[in-house]
């Protein structure tokens, strides 16, 4: 089952389009432009370089992507966090962002931010194995909504974490790979770009809202001087219960497995042994992946976590654990820093499809609104 979910249709079809783009109009008109050395960028340079700065200007160039390098934070990566990382062979890496929505003055992005300023750091889905932050590719359609959507004194920065595999194919970037990798992100808008931590509100929508958790919890216990906690915390339709711990008659697991888009990605075991690689089962029930699970064992405070907004689907297998995580909230942070809005018709990840309405809307329009009184 595991290769279904390794093959999307959609992009597919995008892949295809871009490529007979790319091969039958870009290609013939930038070798033309580029025929004689004096009309490309350095004489010195072949037709063959210069076609191929075109073509990583095309897809990449900072200018029209938001694209941004975002160095590895290795002197972050500290306690349980570290440990559970040399046992899996992890290793901090750099990767990179994509800055959305309006630009500054000068037409770059990443500037300075005024003061006061708030950023969305979203972290896209795909069950830790897919998925993209680019403008143009599997999370377009949903970082398009919050540009839409979103207050326009908000900005938003996405983040390419590094994609978890496991057999058949190659095993690579097991858990805490993408957590890691969120740190480098969140260091980057502190450090780098200036945010104040608690300007910073952090993001995610399915999986992407389970790692969300995952770095909120890790910055509000280790008590960095710098990298204090965030300012708050939006999660859309979280996937935060992988060792399916709450299934079994009448739970959620199983009354909307027909109506969730998500069930066969949740059922496969997939995901599950790409986040575990050499760690035993047992990881997959703590705070780190599955927030929601009823095994999870938690002290008092373990969820005292900014002030949060919770959406999930009324259709979705994940709601009755998005609903023990929510209560696990509440007990630690009371009702008034916790909203929780259950779409009734909604199935999982409503953000990531046009054709989801109206529920996409409402969504993005209550997130809108939480953020206007952020």
């Amino acid at each position: 089952m595991s290769f279904a979910f390794r093959h999307q249709p959609l992009k597919t079809i995008y892949l295809i389009g871009s490529i007979s783009t790319l091969v039958f109009l870009r290609i013939p008109y930038w070798t033309a432009t580029n025929l004689l050395p004096s009309w490309r960028p350095r004489s010195s340079w072949s037709l063959g370089r210069a076609l191929i700065i075109k073509g990583f200007a095309a897809f990449i160039y900072p200018e029209k992507t938001g694209f941004v390098w975002v160095d590895p934070a290795p002197e972050y990566v500290v306690g349980e966090l570290a440990e559970l990382a040399q046992k899996n062979n992890v290793e901090p890496a750099r990767i990179w962002g994509f800055w959305l929505g309006p630009k500054g003055p000068d037409g770059l992005v990443g500037q300075k931010p005024k003061p006061g300023e708030k950023v969305v750091m979203h972290m896209h889905g795909g069950s830790y194995a897919m998925g993209s932050a680019h403008p143009d590719d599997d999370a377009k359609v949903s970082f398009e909504g919050m540009v839409e959507y979103y207050p326009k004194n908000v900005r938003l920065f996405g983040i390419d974490y590094r994609l978890s595999s496991a057999a058949p194919y190659p095993a690579k970037n097991p858990f805490p790979a993408a957590v890691i990798d969120c740190i480098a992100a969140f260091r980057y808008l502190v450090e780098v770009v200036g945010f104040a931590p608690e300007d910073i509100v952090v993001s995610g929508d399915s999986a992407g809202g389970g790692l969300a958790i995952a770095l909120t919890h890790y910055l509000v216990k280790q008590r960095f001087p710098t990298l204090r906690s965030p300012g708050g915390l939006i999660l859309i339709s979280p996937s935060v219960d992988w060792s399916l711990s709450h299934d079994g008659p009448g739970t959620s697991a199983q009354t909307n497995e027909r109506a969730d888009l998500a069930g066969p990605v949740y059922r496969t075991g997939y995901a599950q042994r790409c986040l575990r690689g050499t760690l035993g089962p047992e990881i997959l029930d703590t705070v780190w992946i599955s927030a929601g699970s009823a095994h999870l064992k938690c002290a008092p405070g373990d969820f005292a976590l900014p002030r949060t907004i919770i959406l999930v689907g009324g259709l979705e297998m994940m709601l009755d654990p998005t609903r023990t995580l929510r209560d696990r909230l509440v007990a630690d942070m009371g009702e008034g820093a916790v909203t929780y809005i259950e779409v009734a018709d909604a199935t999982h990840d409503p953000i990531n499809f046009t054709w989801h309405e109206p529920e996409r809307s409402e969504i993005l329009r209550a997130v809108a609104g939480w953020l206007e009184a952020f």
